[in-house]
């Protein structure tokens, strides 16, 4: 009866252990971009022109979002994904470093 406690408390202790991992990384970022699995700069400047222009925002969207699925990620608020124009501030039809840096900021804030 003793080695079932004990099995069943060490088994308590992993299950716990499980279940925090997920949450200790995401609030670790996963070292991606800014944190939070938030994508970098890099992985949308796919010419790395320093320039993001609108078929590269699209193209690697499309990428992220595909391999995410494929990983098994859910897929909750996509729809809700910022348009190019929204993080495109000054409207010249290219987000440089400091835009998408900025629109991360707002999407996390204290980060």
């Amino acid at each position: 009866m003793m080695n079932f406690r004990i099995g069943a408390m060490g088994l308590g202790v992993v299950f716990a252990a499980a279940l925090a991992a997920p949450v200790i990384a995401a609030a670790q970022g996963m070292g991606r971009g800014m944190g939070r699995n938030m994508p970098a700069f890099a992985e949308y400047d796919l010419n790395g022109d320093g320039k993001i222009v609108m078929q590269e925002f699209n193209e690697a969207r499309a990428k992220r979002i595909g391999d995410r699925a494929r990983q098994g990620y859910p897929m909750r608020n996509v729809g809700n994904a910022p348009a190019f124009e929204q993080i495109d501030r000054n409207g010249d039809g290219g987000i440089n470093a400091e835009e998408f840096s900025a629109h991360q900021s707002e999407r996390m804030p204290g980060r």
